[in-house]
């Protein structure tokens, strides 16, 4: 939604029995099922005679064809009208075409003097069975126009942000980003590598999300306090990283760390270069024995993934030693093989303990392999 005194470049109206508002993500929750689209347009309006604005509509849907590749919008001539065969409107149906036009109202709700275009939106579950593109005829329209040559604005800058609406983008509301699904009337008059990149993922084979839990690792023995880490990418916005264990949920996990290792992998995500999340976790608040460790990732658009491993708990007198006092090697030292070191006997709390301690690659210390009280 568009809050301040600028001319708003749409809104785009989610129709179920009455419009609600979607904005500021990447992606608005749906995609057409088909790879190829058909949008009609009926912009023929005496308040603007002589251009042809159904060449602007194509010279638009090219700006996006020609950088997505997995659906491709064809536009046509056809004597169709918005809102059709919805019962609230009273509007006859016409099978559910597509169509862009202009007018006055948008189904006969008032246009709000900020708005230039609105983009209507119906769904059957994840997919749109029908869009619809509503250009404001109470505006001064022109063609080629200059961003800033208010009162009149330039269809066509207009034009391509709808259509991204329209293939399935919402509205980008992060200013430092290059986008021309801004929702503010501005410089940007065609799609951006960003705005590309999301119809790219959109509608290609790429998986919603991606996740790796790196630590703990399956069948380790943990004691003491450890880190939980991995990486997650999405195609849209990730909304929240939780942390279940023996499926209690535990914790949201901080993310947006650094990961150039994953950007590099999966650079057709958005967002990939700060793939990373961890927090610290306390594993002697678990009993001994094993358990099971669980990461679920939540999108904006409700998506989600989880990933799990059983890892197996210490046995220690205490969940937390705050005193390197109350711990005493007081057996000998052995070695086994190249990299694990047996200290056969460790006092805690006067509790005599055997620990096995084993080199981490992953995590670049001396982890605690085995601990068995004697």
């Amino acid at each position: 939604m568009f809050v301040s005194n600028l001319p708003r470049l749409g809104l785009s109206a989610v129709l179920a029995l009455l419009p609600s508002l979607s904005l500021a993500s990447d992606l608005d929750g749906g995609k057409w099922r088909s790879s190829e689209v058909t949008l009609h347009t009926n912009l023929n309006h005496d308040v603007f005679p002589g251009v042809d604005w159904h060449y602007q509509m194509v010279k638009a849907a090219d700006a996006w064809n020609s950088g997505v590749d997995g659906i491709q919008l064809n536009i046509e001539n056809g004597d169709y009208q918005p809102c059709a065969g919805v019962s609230y409107f009273d509007i006859p149906g016409d099978g559910n075409k597509n169509v862009a036009v202009f007018a006055d109202t948008w189904c006969g709700l008032s246009f709000d003097y900020f708005t230039l275009a609105v983009t209507l939106n119906f769904y059957e579950g994840d997919y749109y069975t029908e869009r619809d593109i509503i250009f404001n005829s109470n505006k001064q329209w022109e063609v080629n126009g200059a961003a800033n040559n208010q009162p009149r604005y330039d269809f066509y800058r207009v034009a391509v942000h709808e259509i991204g609406h329209f293939l399935g983008l919402d509205h980008e509301e992060d200013e430092e980003i290059a986008t021309v699904m801004y929702p503010y009337y501005g410089a940007q008059r065609n799609p951006s590598a960003d705005d590309l990149q999301g119809l790219n993922i959109l509608y290609s084979d790429e998986q919603a999300i991606r996740l790796n839990l790196e630590e703990p690792i399956a069948d380790r023995l943990y004691t003491g306090i450890g880190n939980i880490r991995g990486w997650a990418v999405a195609r849209d916005r990730i909304k929240k990283i939780e942390l279940f264990i023996d499926d209690k949920f535990i914790s949201r996990i901080p993310f947006g760390g650094a990961r150039g290792d994953v950007g590099n992998a999966f650079p057709q995500y958005p967002r990939a270069q700060s793939a990373g999340f961890s927090m610290a976790y306390n594993w002697g608040l678990l009993r001994p024995g094993r358990h099971q460790v669980r990461v679920k990732v939540t999108d904006d658009n409700g998506n989600e993934s989880s990933t799990s491993t059983e890892i197996v708990s210490g046995l220690m007198s205490t969940a937390f030693v705050d005193s390197a006092e109350r711990v005493e090697i007081t057996g000998p030292i052995s070695v086994r093989g190249k990299n694990e070191i047996i200290l056969q006997q460790v006092e805690v709390d006067g509790r005599r303990y055997q620990v096995d301690l084993g080199w981490d690659k992953g995590t670049q210390k001396w982890d605690i392999r085995y601990i068995q009280e004697r």
